[in-house]
């Protein structure tokens, strides 16, 4: 009952505060970046683990605000090349 209410809360919080119509990862409340969450691998290895977690985050890049849409803003705001983001969304299968 109680992540459900917590989820409940974390939702509302993203509907009432975001930009856009679409929730992302930058919709969240602060606090939860700091939350640490028990690790379940599910069985990969952590070079995987950080490549989902990546994709994760170049997915998140791409979701909610119009501006999000422009690859070259996005590979800057991430801090790496155009060439680079396109051969991360090669990689991860990422049609945006």
């Amino acid at each position: 009952m109680f992540y459900k209410a917590v989820t409940e809360n974390v939702v509302g919080y993203m509907v009432n505060m975001a930009e856009s119509d679409v929730l992302g990862f930058h919709d969240l409340p602060d606090y939860l970046y700091q939350f640490q969450a028990p690790i379940h691998t599910g069985g990969l290895s952590l070079d995987e683990m950080v490549a989902e977690y990546e994709k994760s985050i170049i997915q998140s890049f791409f979701l909610g605000r119009q501006d999000r849409k422009d690859k070259e803003k996005v590979a800057e705001e991430l801090k790496f090349s155009l060439s680079t983001l396109y051969r991360k969304l090669e990689r991860y299968n990422l049609n945006v």
